[in-house]
């Protein structure tokens, strides 16, 4: 239950991130800055013991999708997934480098730690 407070922040600041296209200039195209992984990403470092179903309640993907991320992300050297009894717990490799070769020299943990200091910025 306790992760249902954080579901509610995080597709909050996804709809937001999802609109900053929209307030700039109002158009038909339906863009995001974030993708679906770099928002599965993001999601997993800050609550790591999360299920597939949360994960994609929070961000507003099927749970099907958020699996498919997961095990991509997994597959790429992202993420590490561990069993835990049912559960899976994940953790983030933080010095994974970002796939595209313009931000090759720029860490996941890198990346993940700017998202986390502008939502920090923008509660306070």
């Amino acid at each position: 239950m306790v992760y249902w407070k954080y579901v509610v922040k995080h597709r909050l600041l996804v709809e937001i991130l999802g609109r900053v296209g929209e307030t700039v200039k109002s158009t038909t195209s339906n863009w995001k800055f974030l993708t679906n992984h770099a928002l599965v990403l993001s999601w997993i470092a800050q609550h790591p013991h999360s299920t597939a179903r949360e994960t994609a309640m929070s961000i507003g993907i099927t749970e099907r999708t958020a699996l498919k991320i997961i095990g991509e992300l997994d597959t790429d050297g992202y993420v590490d997934r561990r069993r835990k009894g049912r559960r899976n717990v994940y953790r983030i490799i933080p010095e994974a480098p970002l796939r595209h070769h313009l931000g090759a020299h720029v860490s996941v943990g890198e990346l993940l730690a700017v998202i986390a200091q502008k939502r920090r910025l923008g509660a306070a």
